[in-house]
């Protein structure tokens, strides 16, 4: 065995840092074994290459320990211009290594100039490829370089291409380097030519097609020879019998990067190459068992099938033709349409996921040939339940390329029963095409209407507000749609557990139309059924909730137990904390003092939509990937690029609000405020939002200052137009931030905002009241409740006791992510978090543990202080036996605090009252938001620790006695739990202390300023059951709270 692979002193130093105890015992030898190097190096005789090797291996073994090296630059520099070849070594002091490379690679000596060619493309960058490029070139064109140097220094070439910046001048020019590209591709060598095809796929890749343009009939020429002349192929080159299958592939795909050739005997060679292709190597893979020829098989098949496409989509307007070469590419396709049907209808996963990309590229750029394609949309349709989840993503891409206003029920329709089982990664893509698809090709307006509430009741989580916002366009500028839209609200708010986004929709929607179904549902059942849904909605919900029910109340304003509850619901939230619901609440009860005059001059209808481009569709492109615009620029009629006005040929748009791309508005635009136009919100600019095909609503007249759009409901909007009633001059209209008539007091302190405006992502939900009792029975219609029957007895409920300790769940979860936080013998509550940024979100798990139902199921969220707000999602307010639901929070530190977030739950069972609320601290403090910071500069630790004010200093003497002492590990895991930092030795150098520190956020993030938090806790060397803990932190308020959780824990761990 030889000596450079024995290395006997790097093996022995090697085996003592292993057999160290401790981590002083390593630094020790460490630092012996430097100094023993540092010495040698200093020597003046000059050093053996073996001695020289072991030592530059023994600085790279501490270096990997994590120790710094201040030395050795020069001697490892001195190993590569050695004339050794164990010598040579890679290294990255590149600068001092270029001219030792450029040496190598004009020597004569082949085995350096490999070497100097591997090292150069391994690790070259823009400098080493400024300084050395012309030395590759010479390599590469050298008539005495043989093909294994020419093939290194192609590739070698290649990666200095790719390393190459963007912006930087490219190294080699399409004029000088063209023939030399073209005198690669003639040669004979079958591994040179894959290197040199590789080498052209990179620079067309880069740089484009011009000036390679005659490399592509030699890359043809390749081709034909590897097809047509396999007996001529050296046996070294066959793979199962295969002629170099990755030369033809990466020949098939270089050539898709250029057009189709201008020359009939290249494109006649090409298409009898790709039918050759296509038909031996799928009657090949047909009947071949192997599976590494069968894999060599179809790669080069779906690259062949890749260039087919790409060369009939390149001349689209020619298949149609009546030429021959129509009449190929008519054949070549309807090759690939059979072979790619017979993949999707096999079992091998990676083929047919191949086949549905390539089917939905097809789909996507040829509407041609869209009826070859929707041949196999059975099959497609039953990918969707294929068990890989890349091959569901693809059939669903392919679907939405193909549906059509023939299929669409049929496509929406297996769309929605997926939705129930599909993957929750995919389900905010697929509702959203789905909406697309149901907007589109629409048959009627009640399919469209159902549609869009099934996705509502199904996916609720996933359905964006642009989907409801749509809709709720929809429904407002078709008069036809608004009675069976108000109708179908109602029914779904009646099955009860309504998400957000559903109760929002009923809320509009009753608000506006609940008048056309009042003999159906009447008024007071309309309140029941959205006052319902009202404790556990967020803010803006709230808003438009109090809207749609002052509306509501204004149908039937001598109905003696609705006038009561409206007003009991305006006076409750008057004097809320939130100055939103609290203004509206103000002006709705004056509103509603005076019904007459509110319904006939205020609270007026909201007028029709100005017409625009959905932006669902502007949302979906960005993330759809599959297909594009035909290459001719023709409409399509799929659902990739057809307008939704369209629903068949010769059809009349089925909605009154066509979605044009071209045009302008003639009347001024008024506000979106739905954000319609945009996914970000924003509102369109006047004159973008396409031709007016039906007449918009009259703008406001400048001389009103009043918004006739001021809110989505019209709150406070009064009447402009001469057929509305003007109210007397002694009231004059009121504007959207006037206090309401009759009110005399202060002004109030915000007007009452549009709550379909884009709100703070964090929104805060301040401390409410109790959930409100059930909705009070209808009245007696024979006015006499003596003849109302008797309320079934109620039986005796038990009430909840907690099965564990609430403290001790609470503290379990300041220090993890995951656990219970509230069991009794109903109801488990379990709790998932996470922390990012000044922002956490939070998972309640709420599950019905009794064989009866859970009802009057409520959540509200109290908060002490106004350093951290927390928005609650949708709360089901029933839950079934053994069910199971999750309840969204989301969390915003704005600034420190003290108390954490309170939770008041309550619910009733088996149809009992709601028993009292359950009041629950959250495990939010702040050390939550705190990110660690291992690796702090000890400069900036030490400088924040000495330069801290008293106040923001928290210390205590910890004394564990009896509890037995604590090892340096137990301690690093505590620090660890509460979010900062750790590593041992690097801030503290006593092997006694440990030292940490982490990053606190909070407020907005565009201007959060992190604020540091520094730790140390020093141990009693003699029994480590003693301790200083010491924090420090810009915020007095973290420094005690990290503090005061820190003594707790070391005081309670176990001995170790």
């Amino acid at each position: 065995m030889s000596k450079t692979a024995y290395m006997r002193g790097l093996q022995v130093f090697i085996s003592d840092i292993r057999a160290c105890q401790n981590k002083e015992q390593e630094q020790r030898r460490v630092e012996k074994e430097l100094a023993k190097i540092r010495a040698k190096f200093g020597e003046d005789k000059a050093l053996s290459g073996y001695d020289r090797r072991k030592y530059i291996w023994k600085l790279l073994y501490i270096y990997m320990l994590g120790f710094d090296i201040d030395f050795g630059h020069k001697q490892a520099c001195d190993l590569i211009p050695m004339q050794k070849y164990s010598d040579k070594q890679n290294d990255e002091f590149l600068r001092l290594a270029i001219n030792a490379i450029h040496m190598d690679m004009t020597s004569r000596n082949e085995a350096f100039q490999a070497l100097a060619l591997s090292f150069v493309g391994n690790i070259g960058g823009q400098e080493m490829a400024e300084a050395l490029t012309l030395d590759v070139l010479k390599l590469l064109t050298s008539g005495a370089s043989r093909p294994l140097i020419k093939k290194r220094a192609s590739l070698c070439l290649l990666r200095l291409l790719r390393k190459t910046p963007a912006d930087a001048p490219l190294l080699v020019a399409a004029d000088t380097f063209s023939p030399t590209m073209g005198a690669l591709l003639e040669e004979r060598d079958l591994g040179l030519l894959l290197c040199s095809v590789t080498l052209l796929h990179g620079i067309v890749l880069r740089s484009g097609t011009s000036g390679y343009e005659t490399c592509q009939g030699r890359v043809i020429k390749i081709l034909e020879r590897l097809v047509r002349e396999r007996e001529r192929i050296p046996p070294e080159y066959l793979y199962y019998g295969i002629p170099s299958p990755w030369l033809q592939s990466r020949c098939l795909r270089a050539l898709q990067l250029f057009p189709p050739p201008d020359s009939a005997t290249e494109r006649k060679a090409l298409h009898d190459v790709l039918q050759n292709i296509i038909a031996a190597t799928s009657a090949e893979a047909a009947k071949n068992a192997n599976p590494n020829k069968t894999n060599a098989l179809n790669a080069i098949l779906f690259e062949a099938l890749a260039l087919a496409l790409h060369h009939a989509a390149a001349t689209n307007a020619a298949i149609s033709g009546t030429g021959p070469e129509a009449a190929a590419d008519r054949a070549t396709l309807s090759s690939c349409l059979t072979l790619m049907g017979r993949y999707l209808a096999g079992k091998d996963p990676n083929a047919k996921y191949l086949a549905l990309d390539s089917l939905a590229r097809l789909a996507g750029g040829m509407p041609e040939v869209l009826e070859g394609v929707r041949h196999h949309q059975a099959t497609v349709m039953a990918s969707l339940k294929d068990p890989d989840v890349s091959i569901r993503r693809r059939a669903l891409d392919l679907l939405f390329s193909l549906c059509d206003a023939a299929t669409a029920p049929e496509v929406v329709g297996e769309l929605l029963k997926h939705l129930v089982v599909a993957d929750f990664g995919v389900r905010e893509e697929l509702v959203l095409k789905i909406a697309i698809l149901a907007e589109k090709f629409a048959p009627s307006m009640q399919w469209y209407m159902d549609v869009v509430l099934q996705l509502l009741e199904r996916s609720g989580d996933f359905v964006s507000d642009e989907i409801w916002h749509r809709a709720v366009q929809l429904v407002t500028n078709n008069p036809s749609m608004q009675e069976y839209a108000a109708r179908n609200v109602a029914e779904a708010l009646k099955r009860g557990a309504a998400h957000e986004s559903m109760v929002c929709t009923a809320a509009y929607v009753l608000g506006e139309y609940g008048r056309l179904i009042r003999s159906e549902v009447p008024p007071a059942e309309q309140y029941r059924l959205l006052h319902a849904a009202f404790p556990a909605a967020s803010q803006p919900t709230k808003g438009l909730l109090m809207t749609a029910l002052l509306k509501i109340y204004l149908l039937e304003p001598t109905n003696a137990t609705l006038s009561r509850d409206v007003r009991e619901l305006f006076e409750r939230y008057k004097r809320f904390m939130d100055a939103e619901l609290q203004q509206r609440a103000t002006e709705y009860l004056a509103l509603a003092a005076n019904p007459q005059a509110a319904a006939t001059s205020f609270i007026l209808p909201l007028p029709a939509w100005n017409i625009r481009e959905s932006s669902l569709i502007k949302r979906l492109q960005p993330e759809d990937s599959v297909g594009g615009p035909p290459a001719d620029g023709s409409a399509s009629t799929t659902a990739a690029d057809m307008p939704s006005t369209l629903v068949g040929a010769n059809t009349s748009p089925l909605f009154s609000v066509p979605l044009p791309t071209s045009g302008s508005v003639g009347a001024q635009a008024q506000p979106d405020l739905l954000s319609l136009n945009s996914a970000g919100g924003a509102s369109a600019p006047p004159g973008s939002n396409g031709s007016a095909l039906v007449p918009a609503a009259p703008p406001p007249k400048p001389a009103t200052p009043v918004d006739l759009l001021s809110d989505l409901f019209g709150d406070v909007v009064v009447a402009t137009s001469s057929s509305a009633a003007v109210p007397p001059p002694t009231q004059p209209p009121m504007p959207a931030g006037a206090p309401p008539l009759g009110y005399s007091g202060a002004p109030l302190a915000a007007p009452a905002s549009n709550p379909f405006a884009a709100a703070n992502p964090f929104p805060a939900v301040p401390a409410a009241p109790a959930p409100p009792a059930a909705s009070p029975p209808a009245a007696d219609p024979f006015g006499d409740s003596h003849f109302a029957p008797a309320p079934p007895p109620v039986p005796a409920v038990e009430p909840p006791r907690p099965t564990g300790d609430l403290e001790g769940w609470l503290s379990a979860l300041l220090l993890k992510e995951r656990g219970i936080l509230y069991e009794d013998q109903y109801l488990q509550v379990g709790l998932q978090s996470q922390y990012t940024r000044g922002r956490g979100s939070l998972v309640l798990y709420c599950g019905n543990k009794h064989a009866a139902q859970l009802t009057g199921v409520a959540m509200v969220v109290a908060m002490p202080s106004p350093g951290v707000q927390v928005s609650v999602g949708a709360v089901p307010t029933v839950l079934e036996p053994k069910q199971q639901v999750q309840v969204a929070l989301s969390l915003v530190c704005m600034g420190p605090f003290t108390e954490p977030p309170a939770l008041s739950l309550s619910y009733g069972v088996g149809g009992a009252p709601a028993l009292s609320g359950l009041q629950l601290r959250l495990p939010v403090t702040m050390h939550k938001f705190m990110a660690p910071e291992p690796r702090i500069p000890k400069e900036t630790f030490f400088e924040h620790w000495r330069t801290a004010a008293p106040a923001c200093k928290a210390q205590e003497m910890v004394d564990r006695g009896a509890s037995g002492p604590l090892s340096p590990e137990v301690v690093q895991g505590i620090m660890r739990l509460l979010h900062l930092g750790v590593e041992h030795g690097y801030l503290d150098p006593s092997p006694h202390n440990e030292a940490g520190a982490a990053y606190w956020a909070a407020g907005p993030a565009e201007a959060q300023r992190p604020g540091l938090c520094c730790c140390r806790v020093e141990a009693n060397p003699q029994n480590r059951s003693q301790f200083r803990v010491t924090v420090v932190a810009e915020q007095p308020e973290l420094a005690h709270a990290v503090h005061a959780l820190l003594v707790a824990q070391i005081r309670s761990a176990p001995a170790s």
